[in-house]
Parts: C-alpha cells; structure tokens; sequence
C-alpha cells in the first residue's frame, strides 16, 4: 500500500525511499549492464504519475514550482494554466500570478510544444526555446508571406520589429501600425522571433484576454539567456525533462508530444544514460532505472485521490498512448469533434453523445475537462455562467466508491469558489 512518498525519490538521489504505510523503505539496486524488461500494472503506473504531477505531497510547492516540474503548462484557453495548478496545490494567489506574468518575472508565455502556447519557467526556457524553436521556424517559413521572400529579406523584416520592440512591449494591433509595409505578415513574423527566442509574449489586459503584448526577451527577462544550442543536442537535453516529468513513456509519446519522428525518438532513448526497458498492457516502454525499483513496489493507494483536470491540461496532452488512463469507451466524451458536447446549455444536453463508434473523436487531441480517480479518468466537467458567475457541472460514466463521491463534490465546490473568488477578479476588463 502507498502513503506519502519523500520527496528525494524523484530527484536522483542514489537511495530512493517511499513509505508504505508510515512503515517501510526499499533501497535502490543499480541494474547499470542488466537487460531485464519488467512488467508493471496500470495501477503501478498510475501511482507513480500521481506522485510526478504532485498529487501525493504538495509540500513547499506553489505555482512557480509547479511550472517549473511540468516544464510547461499548456495555455492555449489562458485560465488552464491557473486551473492546471490549482488542480495539483489548491488555492493560492492567483493575482500574484497574473502580475509576474505580466512583469516578466520566473514566468513567460510562449509558442512552444506543437506550436501552441505554454507558461513556461524561465528556467527552462532556455532548453524549451533551442528544442522546439527549429522545428516552429520551420513550420512558419512555409506560410505563403514567407516563401515568397528570399533569406535577407526575411531578415531584415526581423530587424525592423526588434527595433519596433526596442522601448517596450506593444500589441499586435500596435505592431501592425508601426510598421504598415510588412503588417500583412507581422503574425508570421513574431512566430519566427518567438522560434528563435528573441520574442516572448508579455503583458495582457486580464488573465484571460488572448489580446497579449509582444516583448524583446532581452528587455523582458534580461537575465534569461538563450545559449546556441544545436537542435538535436537541445532535444535530448528536453527528453531528459519530459521522462523526470511524465515517465515511464512509449516511443509514440515523446515523439507526440514534441513533436519528433519515432526514429530519432527511439535511438535518443536507447542512448540515454539511466533508462531501461519496461513493460505496461504488453506494449514496450521505457523508465528511469532509478524509478523501477521504487515503482515495483507499489501496491494500492491507502485512500482516494481525485482530481479535476482543466480543459487541453498538458499532463493528458503529454501522451498519445492513453489506455493507461483512459477507457476506450469514454474516448469520444473526452475528446469530441462536435462543439454540441461541449455543454452546458441545461443538465439533460450534457449527457447526449451523438457519436459511439468512435468517429466523433477529436483527432487533433483537444481534451476537455475531465475528473480523474486514482490516476485514471472516471468522468467530465465544463463550467456554466449565470449572473457572471461560475458554476460547474459534471457527470460521472462509472459507478466510483462513496468516498470518492464525497471528494468529487468537495472539489467541485473548491474549485467554484476559486473560480469566482480568485480568477473572475482579475478577468475583467477594465
């Protein structure tokens, strides 16, 4: 049975300790030249998720802390973010949050993962920057603007917005403005810079305004520097991060998640020092040597533990395999094609899924807000509005043990009081 874990079980320490029941600590054996592939149970794997998303000690850890372990969260809606974390540390100060975020300090926005926008630490920025930025240049330099200019004029368009940018911080909108002759592409020209690391997205009206400024990284955060890193040599440096973070993982996962070809993602795994072979429902994967010990030690959690996951948080977003935490019947509810399943408009709309087969899937893996049991998903959320203000509705598609209802509603309750109380105030305009 699993209680709390210590902490240093997880940070590299070379004799890892979990306490089982108050009582019991397993020594770590080095399995270094030993080909062994060791078959864990779902439950094995999501008990060691619970404790990687920080679920079972959420001591000394804030908001700041939380980005920084996840290496990013997902901000595409830009209240996920706060959502993501108090899912994981309950409340906190949520203003405190919205003004680093607008001043620039340990916390930025910024393309990243798939293109699509992630509050990062700036501690990470740097390897986030040089392991995704290639692969974002790349992307953008297709767009019709682009392809139609040659290298030195795309440069120097460059040069024009950095030195627009030189003062302070503007607004797309501003941008646009103060430089007319290439206002038809500034978009595709800040995605580059943002590739690059010299942009960053800075200042917004309200924490949930999209209509964000753009601003230097050299002005913004002036002490994060972005060192030249070689594309490959930065991957490899991220992949190090993503397994510490949401280990064990399958080939499909990191190259998913990134995105990478599986070819280059296989070879990086097999080559990283401290990793071996494991096995989860019969499909290969790969874990930290230091953790495998310590995993297969676990048995069952001593009580529930729920979770209410915002809509597109990164943690589901971080695999592409997901049998491990999602039944393949409530796939389609979890990620819908159709806008119509996205409720509320009335209790009785919420429950109508138009498709069972399987082709209402969303396949571009936008996830919606979901309830989690134990580290697998048991039902769905989505937030209705009267009056301005917030509350939730949730449905549940399996039968889940008293205890457990009982902390699905608490939570419900908590989270529509942080809603309204901490978010909603520093949402307006204005």
């Amino acid at each position: 049975m699993v209680g709390r874990l210590s902490r240093d079980s997880w940070t590299g320490a070379d004799s890892c300790r979990i306490i089982v029941s108050g009582y019991v600590s397993l020594p770590l054996v080095s399995l270094v030249g030993v080909s062994i592939v060791v078959s864990l149970t779902l439950e094995q794997v999501r008990i060691i998720h619970l404790v990687k998303q920080i679920y079972l000690d959420v001591t000394n850890v804030d908001f700041f802390e939380v980005v920084k372990r996840q290496i990013g969260l997902h901000s595409t809606d830009y209240w996920t973010p706060y959502l993501s974390a108090w899912s994981r540390i309950g409340d906190y100060d949520a203003e405190a949050v919205f003004n680093s975020l607008n001043s620039g300090k340990q916390l930025v926005r910024l393309n990243s993962f798939r293109g699509t926008v992630h509050v990062v630490h700036t501690d990470n920025l740097p390897v986030v920057v040089r392991a995704t930025g290639p692969r974002l240049e790349r992307w953008v330099k297709k767009h019709p603007f682009l392809k139609k200019l040659n290298d030195s004029e795309i440069e120097e368009m460059l040069e024009e917005v950095l030195n627009t940018l030189e003062d302070k911080p503007l607004p797309m909108r501003q941008l646009k403005k103060a430089c007319p002759e290439i206002a038809e592409g500034m978009r595709w020209l800040i995605f580059l810079l943002a590739a690059r690391g010299l942009v960053v997205r800075s200042t917004a009206p309200h924490a949930r305004s999209t209509q964000t400024a753009y601003a230097r990284l050299d002005k913004w955060c002036p002490s994060v520097k972005v060192p030249e890193i070689p594309e490959d040599e930065a991957i490899l440096m991220l992949l190090r991060l993503y397994f510490k973070t949401f280990g064990p993982i399958s080939v499909n996962d990191f190259a998913w998640w990134l995105p990478w070809t599986k070819t280059k993602t296989k070879k990086a795994l097999e080559a990283l020092d401290g990793v071996v072979s494991c096995e989860i429902g019969g499909k290969p994967y790969y874990i930290l040597e230091r953790e495998l010990e310590v995993i297969t030690s676990y048995d069952t959690l001593i009580e529930p533990i729920v979770v209410f996951l915002p809509y597109e948080d990164h943690f589901p977003k971080a695999f592409t395999e997901r049998f491990w935490y999602l039944d393949e019947e409530c796939r389609q509810r979890l990620f819908p094609r159709s806008a119509a399943c996205h409720w509320p408009e009335g209790s009785k709309a919420k429950r109508a899924m138009p498709d069972t087969g399987g082709t209402g899937v969303n396949q571009s893996g936008e996830i919606r807000p979901s309830i989690w049991l134990n580290g697998e998903v048991v039902g769905r959320w989505e937030f209705g509005e009267t009056d301005g203000q917030y509350y939730i509705v949730y449905d549940l598609y399996r039968d889940i043990p008293h205890a457990a209802q009982q902390q699905v509603k608490e939570k419900h309750h908590r989270l529509e009081e942080f809603v309204n109380n901490r978010l909603l105030p520093i949402s307006k305009k204005g």
